[in-house]
């Protein structure tokens, strides 16, 4: 059985030109923005690099920073149990420093501290 087609309102078609080339203007513009921001985070993620700082890394973290507190601690023990199982352990000395915390987290605020250092889970 064919599939009937609902019927189109009837529009005043001489304001479709108008429309289609408002929404035009609109796009160019979006992606042009897009470009440019898409240059600018290029451009710092190869500062990273030239540094020698894994940018996947600081990502994954942002992403991490991100995460509700609940889901974070769920992500923790999978995450721990998923590289023992695949056989790549979490390097366990690489947390056991506590180095200082940074004094701003860009937002304005010193982070606390708590939330910043990691720790091996037991």
């Amino acid at each position: 059985m064919a599939e009937q087609l609902k019927p189109r309102p009837e529009t005043d078609r001489s304001k479709w030109g108008e429309a289609i080339a408002h929404y035009n203007a609109v796009m160019e513009n979006i992606e042009e923005e897009r470009s440019n921001l898409n240059s600018t985070a290029t451009s710092e993620r190869e500062a990273l690099k030239a540094l020698g700082i894994n940018v996947k890394a600081v990502d994954a973290a942002r992403h991490y920073a991100k995460t509700k507190e609940k889901q974070r601690e769920a992500f923790d023990e999978s995450y721990k149990v998923a590289r023992e199982q695949v056989g790549a352990p979490i390097q366990a000395e690489l947390f056991t420093t506590d180095p200082e915390p940074p004094a701003s987290n860009g937002k304005g605020r010193t982070p606390n501290k708590s939330t910043t250092q990691l720790h091996p889970v037991n």
